[in-house]
């Protein structure tokens, strides 16, 4: 049986600001790899949306340059798009929510290509359609 144990973060309190993409208020930040606080020019999720920012020399957020976005290992890149699509997943935000079919897989994965190079939060829910009977 596995046993799950719940960590406790510390989080750093931060000057307030909004997350560029949903506005919601930043006011914390909390490393899950250890207690570190954030430094100028580290990388940041938010928890609500899943965008990624880069912190400022006043530990504000701000949008990341393509260039920065580039730089980002490819390992690193792969992480934090696991979690923004766990992010957007657990929000119930899906880009789209659409019948699992051939030419919607091929839309779905265009779409998720051309987000993931952005390092734009994605998540698409491919559903197989239920089969109903008329009864008139």
């Amino acid at each position: 049986m596995r046993r799950c144990v719940l960590k406790e973060f510390k989080q750093q309190r931060l000057p307030e600001t909004k997350c560029s993409t949903c506005g919601e208020p930043v006011s914390a930040a909390t490393n899950i790899a250890n207690e570190a606080a954030p430094k100028p020019h580290d990388w940041s999720l938010c928890i609500n949306c899943g965008a990624l920012a880069k912190f400022t020399d006043e530990l504000k957020l701000r949008v990341p340059t393509a260039a920065e976005i580039g730089e980002l290992p490819s390992d690193q890149r792969a992480e934090i798009q696991r979690i923004q699509r766990n992010i957007t997943l657990r929000n119930g935000r899906a880009v789209l929510d659409l019948p699992d079919t051939p030419a919607n897989r091929a839309k779905a994965e265009a779409l998720l290509r051309q987000r993931q190079a952005a390092m734009e939060p994605a998540a698409i829910l491919l559903y197989t359609p239920s089969k109903t009977k008329d009864r008139s």
